[in-house]
């Protein structure tokens, strides 16, 4: 008979959770009656690093370390034994154990906390040896530190309604087992399918430093013999704890574990709202772009239609009379003037957020309790916004450079009119409407108009030959109002 998780066994863990948590073949787990609900268990051993190890043999047992789970077991040396960290899904012992669903044999591992799964050489019985934590495990703690009474208590709370489980067909039996490591608990159940079939399973239970540890033996097809029931009282007895923490110790690394996940959570949620944000401000920009491409199109139109037209009357076009004048000389100190005032004024928030994000990875990466790959990983990331935030401001001065470097003239004459203007010098002669202007920043010598993203005229504020500085300041605030999209 395959040893693989059937349809009856989930049945078993549907019909039970309602009233307590079982010690299921899928997870075992358990309930508090006072409460009346299942409280749903995470697993502390998905995210470790290391689960079990084999070690020395003694007549016919391999003894298993299981650092993870702070303890020892001894298994049968004629068993299949598949361990998390080293499963090979290509092994050809999950096909003489009988497992045929490797995707969900997997799972046992990585959602259910699962370290070592045994399977008798007849493929009879499958036995799982989990690791579970839970606001209840943390609450009792230790079940070798409280007192009788409070333990009883603890096993009365675990039996579930005696008239629901004969509604579901179940008989569950929960009792105290003496362990010379720690106390443990028995549960045994079976339960009768819909179809006649007969699922059993016995699970040994104990916890120690905040969580549970079981020892779970399932049969899917018919009742457990006294053999395979003593298999897995022989194996419960093997378990050695190597080691006991302070209530403390464990609520430190309880708080470690949950400080991970929200800090991890909240990281998450922090890299979604910026790329959110960045998808928006780029669709916004895109938008932008095609508005101010379509307006010059009709205004270029306009424009040749008018002179056309005034030609055809044998009129001759005169330019507008401008009412500020300006001589601008492109140097290095005005282009770098540009990037500092750009960075502080257009990209500062920008510079804030990915600051914040690189230290929050930093002080993941220093103090998290992680390996030595992910540690680097956290740690890349403030890496990667210092250069990015470095290397920016001369990426950009020098593509600003690289407009006027090689101009012979360096200069660019402005003449401002009631409804556009004209630039001359660097580049050759060419009028534009103010439309085009779609932001200003100042420094204490410039005026910056900007026609880009990143890309602006520079207008000194010492070369204006016709008006004034601070005249033209209003001037140009209200056109850039007036054609904003």
């Amino acid at each position: 008979m395959k040893t693989t998780r059937k349809k009856t066994g989930k049945r078993l863990l549907g019909a039970l959770l309602s009233a307590f948590l079982l010690f299921g073949n899928l997870a075992p787990v358990f309930a508090e009656s006072s409460s009346q609900e299942a409280e749903s268990e995470a697993s502390s051993a998905s995210s470790e690093t290391s689960s079990a190890s084999s070690s020395g043999e003694e007549g016919d047992t391999v003894l298993y370390e299981v650092p993870d789970m702070t303890m020892t077991i001894r298994l049968p040396k004629d068993a299949y034994v598949f361990e998390k960290d080293s499963l090979d899904l290509h092994s050809p012992d999950l096909i003489n154990a009988g497992i045929a669903d490797t995707e969900e044999f997997l799972r046992k591992f990585d959602e259910y906390g699962t370290y070592l799964v045994v399977v008798t050489k007849d493929r009879e019985l499958q036995i799982d040896i989990s690791k579970k934590m839970s606001n209840n495990t943390q609450s009792v703690f230790d079940l070798g530190q409280i007192s009788e009474e409070e333990f009883q208590e603890f096993l009365t709370n675990m039996r579930a309604d005696e008239e629901s489980l004969k509604e579901q067909n179940i008989t569950m039996s929960v009792e105290a087992y003496e362990h010379p490591a720690n106390p443990f608990f028995i549960t045994d159940i079976q339960m009768e399918t819909e179809r006649g079939q007969l699922v059993s399973e016995l699970c040994y239970g104990t916890i120690v430093n905040g969580y549970t540890i079981y020892v779970d033996g399932v049969v899917t097809d018919g009742e457990m013999t006294q053999e395979q029931r003593d298999l897995i009282r022989q194996i419960t007895d093997s378990i050695q704890i190597t080691q006991r923490l302070a209530r403390s110790e464990a609520a430190d690394a309880a708080y470690s574990q949950r400080l991970l996940v929200w800090v991890s959570i909240g990281v998450l949620v922090a890299i979604i709202l910026l790329a959110v944000w960045r998808r928006q401000s780029l669709k916004k920009r895109e938008y932008r772009r095609r508005m101010l491409a379509d307006r010059l199109s009709k205004y270029h139109f306009a424009q040749q239609d008018r002179e056309e037209e005034m030609k055809r009357q044998g009129i001759t076009p005169k330019e507008p009379e401008p009412l500020f004048r300006n001589a601008t000389v492109y140097t290095e100190d005005a282009a770098k003037d540009f990037v500092r005032c750009h960075i502080l004024k257009k990209q500062l928030l920008s510079f804030i957020l990915f600051g914040i994000l690189g230290i929050v990875f930093f002080i993941m990466g220093i103090f998290l309790d992680v390996d030595f790959f992910n540690r680097v990983l956290l740690l890349a990331v403030p890496v990667l916004v210092i250069l990015w935030e470095t290397l920016l401001p001369g990426k950009l001065r020098k593509a600003h450079i690289a407009v006027f470097r090689k101009a012979k003239n360096k200069t660019n004459e402005y003449l401002f009119r009631e409804e556009d203007f004209r630039v001359f010098g660097i580049q050759s002669s060419a009028v534009y409407p103010y439309f085009q202007i779609t932001g200003m920043t100042e420094s204490k010598k410039y005026f910056f108009l900007y026609f880009g993203d990143d890309m602006a005229y520079y207008v000194d504020k010492s070369g204006f030959t016709q008006g004034s500085a601070e005249d033209f300041r209003q001037f140009i605030q209200k056109r850039i109002e007036k054609n904003r999209l």
